[in-house]
């Protein structure tokens, strides 16, 4: 009896020295993310190695962050800067890929869970200033410049914007899958955009992948507008759509 009390002792003691091991490597994990962080400064990359990382030129990060920071800072719930945790979303974005990729990322030294955390909060806040940025031209003014500058490229008078749509994938849902299941790509959303000539987005529509692009002009704001417009005397009896 004495021989499987040691035993069973030395088992317990082997599995607490090596939780004791685990628990002090992820202190010391987490103190060189730390470490890093606090000296991490992205902006010192060459100027077009941080183009293609992030899909933006530096000194239009920089505006980003500018735009964004009094609500980030307002509701930051970790130890995290601002500016890395723009950057965090902008290489997520940029990327495409999964967030597990941030264990092994030495610019963005953070944990795939604090990761979440900032994309979420970041997407957030940009979505936040969305109207503030994507208008649809209101105005004679605004369309008449529009039509102009398309024309300049196109040689075709009296286009205002180009849209198109697309989907855009997803892991499956647990509520209402089917609204979003789409025969050609699966679960999915369908997104329109509107741009300008300098594509510059001035509309956005998403609805679920189920609905064709047919459905998603059909009830949109931008339609309902161009109904308008083309009510107007100034554009009697003209289609506003062309292929």
């Amino acid at each position: 009896m004495a021989e499987i009390d040691a035993f069973l002792l030395d088992i317990f003691n082997a599995e607490q020295e090596e939780r004791v091991q685990r628990l002090n490597r992820f202190h010391q994990l987490r103190l060189e993310r730390q470490q890093l962080r606090d000296v991490s400064n992205p902006f010192t990359l060459p100027a077009e190695f941080f183009r293609r990382y992030y899909r933006m030129p530096p000194h239009v990060v920089m505006r980003l962050i500018g735009l964004v920071e009094n609500r980030l800072i307002r509701e930051r719930s970790t130890a995290i800067p601002t500016h890395l945790s723009v950057l965090i979303t902008l290489r997520f974005l940029a990327e495409g890929g999964l967030q597990k990729g941030f264990a092994q990322d030495f610019v963005h030294p953070v944990s795939q869970s604090t990761a979440s955390q900032c994309i979420a909060r970041v997407i957030d806040t940009i979505n936040h200033l969305a109207d503030d940025f994507i208008r649809f031209p209101g105005t004679e003014g605004q369309r008449e410049h529009n039509s102009n500058r398309f024309q300049r490229t196109t040689r075709i008078p009296g286009i205002i914007g180009a849209v198109d749509g697309f989907m855009v994938t997803f892991y499956r849902p647990t509520i209402n899958e089917e609204a979003f299941f789409n025969y050609r790509v699966g679960t999915s959303m369908n997104v329109q955009i509107i741009v300008d000539s300098d594509y510059n987005i001035l509309n956005i529509r998403v609805c679920p992948g189920s609905n064709n692009d047919r459905f998603v002009w059909q009830f949109s704001e931008a339609k309902e507008y161009m109904e308008d417009l083309r009510a107007d005397e100034n554009f009697p009896n003209r289609y506003y759509t062309n292929r």
